[in-house]
């Protein structure tokens, strides 16, 4: 072969060589105590980077462990927000805001002026909700708008003047002697998965005569883009509501809210929002001291996605469910120190595991009494002091109710069991073919016993 040719051909090895091992890079392997099929989303910086990076972009496959680069870029991330279908990403890369495919790596600079954050995409992943912090005008705004991501066009769905007084009740955080609150900045904004006319709002405030002598308040309620109508989450609990990722669960019938206790303490709080007699309403279902950070809602249940922090030198993460007030949790992966320098300032997660896999994971922490049910099995309502035993459309106690069963109903266990809200779920079916999910126990008695 002519030196030439030689020459070429060895560029030609080394470049493949040199790709290969750029490839093998892009992935690391963490550890993972329970494996879920999902993706957690985080900004970080690998120990072994070099140069000018400030964050790198990665995507975890929380199954097996395998930790993909997804995006080394020298600006900061901020805002991560991955879409319901988990194959794109929404962040803020330095000024501006940047959709990135996850499954090729293509990543596309929205065309928007300085100060758009994205905050969350649409239940059908049609649009992106963005805060625009708008620092031309004089007194400077902030508003909540709506992205249309295949036609780039932009809707307004509240406005606001920094500085113009707010007409809403105050919260109970807001400390006596203050009359009035101060608009400053909008900090969070989520839509509702299942009922998109519900967006989660929290505002920054300040409070009246004196905003500069007091800190910042957080004003936290559920927007109806279609009525309007405002529903107060600082009403439901009697603590200030802390500025903490507020989020709604996959199902839109619960949010999580971390609360600030006289103790000093920081409390986790689960809102049921539910629909009675065609009046939306929001109420406290349950509260518990917090043992870490919670970051979002796991997916399954009520299980919920919490940072334990640094345990050592590494970064944990657990699945967390609070039944009767108390914190349960047990570690579900790490990011070790070893591998990450830092990691963790902006974090997002979607579970992609299937439904017999989800309902098994609600069980993890299961309180109830032992189970004496099984799938296929002729079952019936207890006979204890005639109280009859409601029927549901999903196994949670702020599910829509079907009917009620008297004492003795029998029916057909369908499938199951799911654990939420302390309580043991099983999905039966009646004689007359109604169908539903009934609670077989909690951690005090039975409500079905097995007929033989």
């Amino acid at each position: 072969m002519p030196p030439i040719r030689n020459f070429r051909f060895l560029l030609i090895v080394l470049f493949l060589l040199s790709s290969m091992a750029s490839a093998a890079a892009q992935t690391t392997m963490i550890p993972v105590s329970i494996p879920v099929n999902g993706q957690f989303v985080f900004s970080g910086r690998l120990a072994t980077a070099s140069g000018p990076e400030l964050s790198q972009l990665f995507v975890v496959d929380t199954a097996i462990g395998a930790t993909h680069l997804q995006d080394e870029n020298p600006k900061e991330v901020f805002s991560l927000t991955l879409n319901h279908a988990g194959t794109k990403l929404a962040y803020r890369s330095g000024p501006t805001p940047t959709i990135l495919d996850v499954t090729t790596g293509t990543k596309t600079s929205l065309s928007l002026p300085i100060g758009y954050h994205p905050h969350d995409w649409s239940p059908d992943d049609t649009h992106i909700l963005f805060v625009h912090n708008n620092f031309d005008t004089q007194p400077e705004r902030n508003a909540l708008k709506l992205y249309n991501v295949s036609s780039g066009s932009l809707t307004t769905l509240l406005d606001y003047a920094v500085g113009e007084t707010l007409a809403t009740e105050l919260p109970p955080s807001v400390p006596s002697g203050l009359n009035a609150l101060t608009f400053a900045s909008i900090s969070q904004a989520q839509w509702n998965p299942v009922y998109p006319e519900w967006i989660l709002v929290q505002l920054d405030t300040r409070a009246m005569p004196d905003p500069e002598g007091h800190p910042i308040i957080n004003i936290n309620f559920l927007f109806n883009s279609q009525t309007y109508q405002m529903l107060s989450l600082d009403a439901v609990v009697t603590e200030p509501i802390q500025p903490f990722p507020i989020r709604w669960s996959p199902d839109g019938q619960y949010l999580v809210v971390r609360t600030l206790g006289d103790d000093g303490k920081g409390y986790i709080n689960l809102i049921a929002f539910e629909n009675v007699s065609g009046s939306w309403q929001v109420n406290l279902l349950d509260s518990a001291q917090e043992d870490g950070t919670v970051k979002n809602w796991l997916g399954a249940g009520d299980l919920l996605l919490a940072s334990k922090g640094t345990v050592g030198i590494d970064n944990v993460y657990s699945i967390v469910q609070i039944i009767d007030s108390t914190w349960h949790d047990t570690e579900f992966f790490r990011l070790p120190y070893s591998t990450f320098a830092w990691n963790g300032s902006s974090v997002d997660w979607r579970i992609t595991a299937n439904e017999a896999d989800k309902q098994t994971l609600t069980c993890l922490f299961d309180q109830a009494l032992a189970t004496r049910l099984e799938t296929g099995m002729r079952a019936r309502v207890n006979f204890t002091d005639g109280t009859p035993l409601r029927l549901r459309e999903a196994p949670l106690v702020y599910s829509s109710e079907i009917l009620q069963m008297p004492e003795g109903t029998e029916f057909d266990i369908l499938s199951g069991p799911v654990c939420a809200n302390g309580y043991r779920w099983w999905q039966v079916k009646l004689d007359d073919s109604t169908a539903g999910w009934a609670a077989e126990a909690n951690s005090k008695g039975y409500f079905i016993e097995p007929l033989l």
